[in-house]
């Protein structure tokens, strides 16, 4: 099964954020660059406790103190796993919106295939979705492409061209049955028609 990943703060503006804060760490860590030192044990506490109540408006310090603890974590499988199971709970729990989004940036960065099902249970909610989506397309766990499979039947509209552009995205090979189906429904908008022959081009 083929798995070919690539790479909405309105107006994308989170979009890019993650991505900068992607490319800032990544250089930091291929540099050898001194990071800060480990946020302790009530310290890393207190910044979950608050990104479980963060808005827009909030300061984001708790966040740069949940971004230095995963990028400490490298290298540390034990830290990196406590570290998604507390943002998979962020997902499955009432944090606002703002919140949410941020535990699908960061997990699109040290998620696996424990995190799916929180992920995968976003595809259908409007304002998450595409973070969602964002961060299953990275997650290299086969799981991953039976929930995009799965939700081919459970969105609709925008919702569902994305869910398709994301298995295209992957190359999910056992898509082919319902994406054809798609491409071949003439029941079907034209641009859900269109997304479907792409991802099927993508997939090869």
């Amino acid at each position: 099964m083929g798995c070919k990943v690539r790479g909405t703060m309105p107006a994308g503006g989170w979009a890019r954020a993650l991505l900068f804060a992607m490319a800032a760490w990544t250089a930091m860590l291929g540099a050898g660059a001194t990071a800060d030192p480990p946020a302790g044990a009530e310290e890393l506490d207190a910044a979950f406790a608050a990104l479980a109540g963060y808005s827009w408006e909030a300061t984001r310090e708790p966040l740069t103190v949940i971004d230095a603890a995963i990028a400490q974590s490298r290298g540390d499988e034990a830290a990196r796993a406590e570290l998604e199971t507390r943002l998979m709970a962020v997902l499955g729990g009432d944090a606002p919106q703002a919140a949410k989004k941020f535990a699908c940036e960061r997990l699109s960065l040290i998620g696996s295939g424990r995190s799916v099902a929180a992920l995968a249970s976003l595809l259908g909610v409007r304002e998450l979705a595409h973070p969602a989506r964002l961060a299953l397309e990275r997650i290299p766990d086969p799981v991953v492409d039976a929930a995009l499979i799965g939700a081919l039947e459970t969105t609709d509209g925008d919702l569902l061209r994305g869910t398709i552009g994301s298995i295209g995205n992957r190359g999910v090979a056992g898509a082919t049955a319902p994406l054809t189906q798609w491409a071949r429904d003439d029941a079907a908008s034209s641009e859900t028609v269109l997304t479907a022959i792409r991802a099927l081009g993508m997939i090869g």
